[in-house]
């Protein structure tokens, strides 16, 4: 009988959702990720602008603190 297979042996590996194939929202998906590589090179524009205006401070901090310490 076929209705009366072990669950172990039933082929349940046919399910390749995310396995290419035909995607219904894949145009939608490429939108958003185009968007969301834009909005991460944004992000990290931001952290590398952040990151070189930190290191200009410091480095001006540091040159004041040396000036100080030598001036004594």
């Amino acid at each position: 009988m076929d209705s009366d297979l072990d669950p172990d042996t039933t082929d349940d590996d046919r399910d390749d959702r995310g396995h290419g194939g035909f995607r219904p929202g894949a145009g939608r998906k490429r939108k958003q990720s185009a968007a969301s590589i834009q909005n991460m090179s944004q992000k990290r524009r931001e952290g590398a602008a952040q990151r070189q205006a930190m290191s200009r401070y410091r480095s001006k901090l540091t040159q004041w603190i040396d000036e100080l310490k030598w001036s004594r």
